[in-house]
């Protein structure tokens, strides 16, 4: 099974702050010293964004992968039943205009719940979705430094 959780599960958006120095690397740094985890689906995005934006290559991505994993960073595996999961979440919840959760967010969020631990994004659909779902959400600052609004368990979020 591997290492345990005892942080959080960080989606790609939250590492790849912390690689490129966005408003949200402090917080993200504090995240990766307490044994975080990461789906594969969500690093598999995390290299797809990276090298996209102009911030480095596959090889680059897998380097810094590899180290953060050395240093107590957790790859969790999309099981079967994250797939479900995932799928169930996004079917339920997506909308084009109100609730644009991105399948890989979906595989984010069905993996936090399977391990019971809380999710840290800056992504507010995302942190909607999670709170409806009851979990608990670390809301990270985007890029723009934007923290994302969570809503109370079991509750969407309303502007």
């Amino acid at each position: 099974m591997g290492r345990p959780v005892s942080g959080c599960l960080l989606d790609a958006a939250a590492l790849f702050a912390f690689a490129v120095n966005e408003p949200a690397a402090d917080e993200v740094q504090v995240l990766l010293s307490d044994s975080p985890a990461m789906s594969t689906v969500n690093a598999a995005e995390l290299v797809d964004v990276t090298v996209r934006r102009g911030h480095g290559t596959p090889g680059d991505v897998a380097a810094s992968l590899r180290a953060f994993t050395d240093a107590g960073l957790r790859l969790v595996p999309c099981t079967i039943e994250i797939a479900i999961g995932s799928g169930r979440l996004r079917s339920s919840h997506y909308h084009r205009s109100r609730s644009a959760i991105s399948i890989a967010d979906s595989v984010a969020l069905a993996t936090a719940l399977s391990l019971g631990v809380p999710l840290a994004t800056t992504d507010q659909a995302l942190c909607t979705v999670a709170a409806a779902e009851g979990c608990e959400v670390i809301p990270l600052p985007n890029s723009a430094g934007r923290r994302p609004k969570v809503a109370k368990r079991g509750q969407p979020h309303r502007d």
